[in-house]
């Protein structure tokens, strides 16, 4: 009896305790002037990403040192402390209840107007190049979005629909020569390092940010905002030569890709690079690399196949497949990120993928990632040798141009020369 009724008070307390963790703000937050920024949070920094309005209360999510942070797009967004002040007032909202994972961005700043006797009273806007999820079509001419729980409506001739963020995918590089003169001239796989440059040279001219597998993530949670400019670069295998060229091309331009690894072939020790050979990179020049690079799964021993040409995912045992990926992940700090040896799995692939405490993986279907992107199944895009420039830039390119000139994002932490 004591027990129960020891019980019966803990999940009351229990559920006293997240009420309360639980409960809307008793205070809102208004622009001090007529128009302060609202800004995303990127590698550990803040960029504009849209402006509040003057008498546009909105709620706070939490409190940072020297932000607010709000809900905002497909996230969150955040208010300098110094630009708004707290006031004793409660937003009209009007409940959301079947919200859109279709999204489009803006090709131009885009003002956010709230509907007030029959009138659009603007309360914010959304800078150009910028991904924002919609509710629902409201009319021919018009989107209505979610702003902080609240219905806005914005312009559709201002926006575009958004077709997906493009992954690409690398394996080798080589010098054009180097190519020439080896074994892999008709590999499918191997790009020249002057094609590789080329294409990274024009993802960094043109504004591109490089998201990581970390990002996508979020992306498809609804817990990050995504420029409308946005790639994830991908190289599967882990070969030297991604530190002996491309390594030195990513720094130039100031971008990141995510390189999965055959935890089996890598060695102990650096190896000394041969063009001839196809030989992986080791724990320390991973290490050495991490600024540009991420380091995820490609398996450990399963990326092999049978004489039929079955890859061993789908036909090794189950106990096998599942001590082999979970030991891959252990050598790779836990990595919850996984690359489909040959890009091939099954149902009963996913699940061992689960079970093995993996949270996205990638296979080589190509497409686009959106909100309705199934995470264990994400699309990517194989950039194949001799790709003319113009190819590239169609898989990559916004359907429809910006009118004005986005925001720039770095795609790395700046690195101060010491």
């Amino acid at each position: 009896m004591v027990l129960l009724v020891f019980l019966v008070v803990s999940m009351f307390s229990l559920g006293f305790y997240l009420n309360e963790r639980m409960t809307v703000p008793t205070f809102t937050i208004v622009a001090k002037s007529d128009e302060v920024p609202i800004y995303i949070e990127h590698l550990n920094d803040y960029y504009p990403m849209g402006t509040l309005y003057a008498n546009t209360p909105v709620e706070p999510l939490q409190q940072l040192e020297d932000y607010y942070e709000i809900a905002w797009g497909n996230g969150t967004g955040y208010l300098r402390k110094e630009d708004v002040v707290e006031q004793e007032r409660k937003i009209k909202k009007r409940a959301i209840k079947h919200p859109s994972n279709e999204m489009v961005y803006t090709i131009e700043q885009t003002p956010i107007y709230e509907r007030s006797f029959r009138k659009l009273i603007p309360i914010a806007s959304i800078e150009a190049g910028f991904r924002y999820p919609i509710v629902r079509e409201y009319n021919e001419n018009w989107w209505e979005v979610n702003v902080g729980g609240r219905s806005g409506y914005i312009a559709k001739k201002s926006t575009e629909p958004d077709r997906g963020i493009p992954v690409l995918m690398y394996h080798h590089l080589l010098k054009p020569e180097e190519k020439e003169g080896s074994t892999l001239k008709k590999s499918s796989s191997t790009i020249t390092t002057e094609e590789f440059e080329m294409q990274m040279r024009y993802l960094h001219e043109e504004g591109y940010v490089t998201l990581r597998t970390e990002d996508l993530e979020q992306y498809l949670k609804k817990q990050r905002n995504v420029p409308a400019k946005a790639v994830v670069l991908t190289m599967d295998d882990g070969n030297i030569s991604s530190r002996i060229y491309g390594y030195p091309i990513l720094q130039k331009y100031g971008l990141f890709i995510d390189q999965f690894m055959i935890t089996e072939r890598t060695p102990d020790e650096p190896l000394p690079f041969n063009f001839r050979r196809l030989d992986f990179l080791s724990h320390e020049e991973m290490r050495a690399m991490t600024d540009h690079y991420g380091f995820h799964s490609h398996t450990h021993g399963l990326h092999w196949q049978t004489e039929e040409k079955e890859p061993f995912l789908l036909v090794k045992p189950k106990e096998e497949v599942l001590a082999d990926l979970r030991l891959s992940r252990s050598l790779l700090y836990q990595t919850p990120y996984l690359a489909y040896p040959f890009g091939q799995y099954d149902e009963e692939g996913i699940e061992l993928v689960k079970k093995a405490g993996f949270r996205l993986a990638y296979t080589t279907k190509p497409g686009y990632v959106t909100l309705n992107t199934n995470p264990y199944e994400i699309p990517r895009l194989g950039i194949e040798p001799y790709l003319p420039l113009e190819e590239f830039i169609s898989k990559v390119k916004l359907p429809r141009p910006l009118r004005e000139e986005a925001p720039e994002f770095p795609s790395v932490e700046v690195q101060e020369e010491i």
